[in-house]
């Protein structure tokens, strides 16, 4: 079963955590979710669920992150040199110049 609380009615009756599965824990005064109670029936496949998604988003932020990886090589001269080098010599290929 599940049930919507505020964070004073959780403070006043805390045994009402044993009677539900899922509490929901709102702010009455904003209407905002503050989070979310589950029993512990419930808790070792929610963590899985969690540690699936945390681990697919970190997949698809690295792959996004390869993508562009080694596509810029840059000149063995150059390495040493700081950006504003960097930027001169860009603007002189640029107009021909090098």
């Amino acid at each position: 079963m599940t049930k919507k609380i505020g964070i004073r009615e959780l403070a006043r009756n805390i045994k009402i955590l044993d009677e539900y599965d899922l509490i929901e824990i709102e702010d009455k005064k904003t209407k905002k979710s503050k989070g979310i109670f589950v029993s512990n029936k419930y808790a070792d496949e929610i963590k899985k669920l969690i540690e699936e998604k945390e681990k697919r988003e970190k997949e698809e932020r690295l792959k996004r992150i390869l993508k562009f990886a080694g596509s810029i090589e840059m000149e063995k001269d150059l390495l040493d040199k700081d950006i504003y080098t960097l930027r001169e010599v860009a603007a002189k290929r640029k107009v021909g110049e090098e």
